[in-house]
């Protein structure tokens, strides 16, 4: 039987290593987080839940409001976002906490919010029916990924890059269609989020049917009104916050280099090819 290297332990020490660089690895993400919270359209009192939470970068586009727990497997990764959620002045309740096990009880919560998490967690499968399960009836979890298409074989690229890609980061095969099936949540809007689908945003409710679901369904998702405002008039807290961030990791960089004499010759008033002087 193959052995799989994609554990919660191994988990937690990749991403303790990429904790100081992921949020400069993830800007190409926040139009898809923008959006993607735009979707679940969060409302004031709603208790939501963030599995995978990482650094925080959601929160971003989260004004106060709601009630917010956040969950990640990696302590590095959480105490990052507590200092953004400070920085913020949002109250956050971060924990270190394992997605195949939430230790919440069933129905805690109004919203569940899975991004870079489905592809990431060894089973995703077990991760969304934990999801549903804390779910109240009628709840909402939206999800934000990288998935191949739920039918025919897979493209030959995925096949390729999904080894490497498994070992440093995450999953690029899998099907988001058949990871939901019998988890309890239904699929209710699906849309295309880059790379030509590649990366998808999911919209699910939990026991949706026709009559249950009427009304919530006819509420548009309105886009949310700070992810309007950061196009327009970028939010100066948030901005700082991801200056002070890009800054420090450009330090520890120059620092690394510094470490391990990758600057010698440039920090030498010789030239680099000079040779000594005959005796």
């Amino acid at each position: 039987m193959p052995v799989s290297i994609n554990t919660n332990l191994w988990n937690r020490i990749r991403y303790s290593c990429w904790a100081p660089f992921y949020d400069l690895i993830a800007l190409p993400t926040r139009p898809m987080r923008r959006r993607s919270l735009a979707l679940a359209n969060l409302q004031p009192g709603e208790r939501v839940l963030f599995v995978g939470a990482g650094t925080g970068l959601d929160l971003d586009f989260i004004a106060a409001g709601p009630i917010i727990t956040a969950t990640d497997l990696t302590p590095a990764m959480l105490e990052k976002l507590r200092r953004r959620a400070s920085w913020l002045g949002l109250a956050v309740d971060a924990r270190v906490m394992d997605g195949h096990a939430l230790e919440f009880a069933d129905g805690s919560f109004d919203v569940v919010i899975l991004h870079y998490i489905v592809a990431v967690i060894p089973d995703p499968i077990r991760c969304l029916r934990e999801a549903a399960r804390v779910l109240r009836p009628c709840g909402r979890a939206v999800i934000l990924d990288k998935f191949a298409p739920d039918d025919g074989p897979l493209p030959l690229w995925l096949r390729l890059v999904n080894p490497p890609a498994s070992l440093l980061a995450t999953n690029v095969n899998r099907r988001l269609g058949p990871l939901l099936a019998g988890s309890g949540l239904r699929i209710v809007h699906r849309e295309a989020a880059a790379l030509r689908g590649f990366f998808q945003i999911a919209l699910a409710v939990k026991n949706w049917s026709p009559t249950r679901n009427s009304a919530w369904e006819k509420r548009p998702a309105q886009p949310y009104q700070h992810a309007q405002q950061d196009d327009a008039q970028p939010d100066a807290p948030r901005d700082e916050l991801f200056l002070h961030g890009q800054q420090r990791f450009l330090r520890h960089l120059l620092q690394f280099f510094c470490k391990f004499g990758f600057f010698r010759h440039a920090r030498s008033s010789e030239p680099f090819n000079q040779q000594p002087a005959a005796a």
